[in-house]
């Protein structure tokens, strides 16, 4: 049975226990959510794969994880998803690209130099990295539908909300069930936000966000302003006062450069040491 199948028989099992009109629900919504986290993909059997998904819609740091294994595992293409990205040809991102052309979180890749690739698709993507490598990480989902024989899931949780809001898409965060996202996970990682406040430049500054979830930053910082755009940005050039001192993190210091506004960028790199394991188990016929 195939990972997609085990999310929905989970969750079509669990609603036997409810009433009929929960039951109804669940059978309608149960293969999409699953559909979601496992998506339509195929990978050569020669590559190895990584996937790293996140718990909630925006705010999991799953990007954040995918760089560090980018950045751990030598000789690896990062297959980025280019949200908003202008041009979606196949190809390797170049870090003096726009963020209008490549879209934020493959530029912020790309500039700290890791190898990225958008297209149109995920498929395309996947099809012109692997003629380049044969390890790939993968940005977006917990697992793909035709997956090679040595691949790892990870699950990317915030360290300090681990499960958003607690309340299941469309009425809240949650992407699923939580015991389907630990179900298709190979290994869970937390991800602490760690901003050194003493870097801050001095009061009064502001903060400018394009994130899906910015009030964690904004509670952490207290800024004497707040300019918040949509997750991915634009931003909007007449909400940015060129008299305040802006405070954005790598991601969305992008979208003030565009405008030609200065930003104080916080860095907040991060290290991890997974398990790859699966990543060494040999093919069938080695």
């Amino acid at each position: 049975m195939t990972r997609a199948r085990r999310a929905a028989a989970w969750l079509a099992e669990k609603s036997k226990r409810a009433g009929p009109v929960s039951r109804s629900i669940a059978e309608v919504v149960g293969p999409l959510l699953a559909r979601g986290l496992v998506r339509p993909a195929v990978v050569p059997p020669h590559v190895r794969l990584v996937c790293v998904g996140g718990a909630t819609f925006g705010g999991s740091g799953k990007s954040r994880i995918a760089m560090a294994c980018a950045r751990a595992l030598e000789g690896s293409i990062l297959v980025g998803h280019g949200y908003c990205a202008r041009d979606r040809t196949a190809r390797f991102v170049d870090p003096r690209e726009s963020v209008a052309a490549a879209g934020d979180e493959a530029l912020v890749a790309a500039r700290a130099g890791l190898r990225v690739v958008i297209a149109e698709s995920r498929q395309r993507a996947i099809d012109f990295a692997s003629r380049h490598t044969d390890t790939l990480v993968l940005d977006g989902p917990l697992a793909i539908t035709s997956p090679p024989p040595r691949r790892l899931s990870i699950l990317a949780l915030d360290a300090d909300a681990p499960w958003g809001d607690g309340r299941q898409a469309p009425a809240g965060d949650l992407r699923a069930p939580r015991d389907v996202l630990l179900a298709l996970a190979d290994e869970v990682i937390h991800v602490p936000r760690s901003i050194d406040l003493a870097a801050l430049p001095p009061r009064p500054f502001g903060l400018f966000t394009a994130l899906a979830r910015p009030e964690r930053l904004i509670r952490a910082l207290e800024p004497d302003v707040v300019v918040s755009a949509p997750d991915h940005g634009p931003a909007d050039a007449r909400a940015i006062s060129r008299d305040v001192a802006w405070v954005a993190t790598p991601k969305c210091a992008l979208h003030l450069e565009e405008l030609g506004v200065a930003a104080h960028v916080l860095r907040d790199d991060f290290k991890l040491t997974p398990t790859w394991a699966a990543l060494t188990v040999p093919r069938p016929h080695e």
